[in-house]
C-alpha cells in the first residue's frame, strides 16, 4: 500500500513539474494593420512628461475612439471634431486624421517602433505613444 501511495505521489510530482517547466509559447504579433484593431491603454510621453493612460479603441472601419483626443488637442489647440480616423500605411505607420468643423485639419503620421502581441509603440516628432493591452 505504501509503495502505491509513493508511486502516485511521484507521478503527480512529475506531472506538475513537467507542466511548470513548459514555457508559454511566445506570441508572434500579427501585422500592425491587424494588431492595432481593438482596445488599448495609451500612455503618451514627450520628453520627461507623461500623459495617460487613455482608453482608446481602433475599430475595423478606421475610426479611433476614446481619450486620445485630449492628446491630439495638445498638438492642435483648436476645437476638434469627435470623429478621428486612422489608416495603417505599409504596416509601419498609423496615420491619424483629425477634423475641425468637418474640415480635415491634419494627418499625423505615427511611426511604429515596436509591435508585439500586447504592446505597440508609435512615435511622432518628440511624442511616444505606448499602447498596451
Amino acid at each position: 500500500m505504501f509503495k502505491q501511495i509513493l508511486l502516485v505521489a511521484v507521478v503527480l510530482f512529475a506531472f506538475v513539474a513537467c507542466k511548470d517547466d513548459k514555457k508559454e509559447e511566445e506570441c508572434i504579433a500579427p501585422a500592425l494593420s491587424q494588431n492595432v484593431v481593438g482596445s488599448w491603454k495609451a500612455n503618451v510621453t514627450v520628453g520627461p512628461n507623461s500623459m495617460g493612460p487613455y482608453d482608446i479603441t481602433f475599430t475595423n472601419d478606421g475610426k479611433l475612439t476614446g481619450g486620445l483626443k485630449d492628446v491630439v488637442q495638445v498638438l492642435f489647440p483648436v476645437t476638434l471634431d469627435d470623429d478621428i480616423s486612422y489608416a495603417v500605411i505599409n504596416d509601419e505607420t498609423v496615420v491619424v486624421s483629425v477634423f475641425s468643423g468637418g474640415t480635415p485639419l491634419a494627418d499625423i503620421p505615427l511611426e511604429m517602433t515596436e509591435n508585439t502581441c500586447k504592446k505597440i509603440v508609435l512615435t511622432y516628432t518628440t511624442y511616444t505613444f505606448t499602447l498596451t493591452k
